[in-house]
């Protein structure tokens, strides 16, 4: 028997340089979109890691976010210790929260990417707990 999980992401869950919100749906093309549809951001960029990380570890699905493409182009190769904070005094952490990213400063320099990763993983796999109720499941 085959088995579907739903899955259901926030529709708004990309942000404008604004502050303003993309919804998940948008395409680069889509009116509303402004030429700034959802792409896929490494919160650790690719090129800061590349001195001390393979580009497999580099790719780990905990270290991708859903933001705007102009967003995604200005934040470049920069690290998230040099554009998080920025960002969140901006909008506010609940665009974050709701991605399960953690802010914290601590876990932001290169040779914390593995901490990140791993609170990352865990905030995933707490929303996903609760969204498939599986606390109140379970034998």
């Amino acid at each position: 028997m085959d088995c579907a999980i739903p899955i259901s992401f926030p529709r708004e869950v990309a942000l404008r340089p604004s502050g303003s919100v993309i919804g998940f749906m948008r395409r680069d093309n889509h009116p509303d979109a402004g030429g700034h549809g959802l792409q896929f951001h490494h919160i650790f960029p690719k090129a800061f890691l590349k001195t001390a990380y393979s580009p497999r570890e580099a790719d780990d699905i905990a270290n991708y976010a859903f933001i705007g493409g102009k967003t995604n182009r200005s934040i470049s190769d920069k690290p998230p210790s040099d554009y998080l904070a920025q960002l969140v005094d901006k909008i506010g952490k609940s665009p974050f929260e709701s991605q399960c990213i953690p802010i914290s400063e601590e876990l932001l320099p290169l040779d914390r990417y593995s901490a990140f990763l791993a609170e990352r993983r865990k905030r995933i796999s707490e929303r996903l707990n609760t969204f498939l109720d599986t606390n109140n499941r379970l034998p």
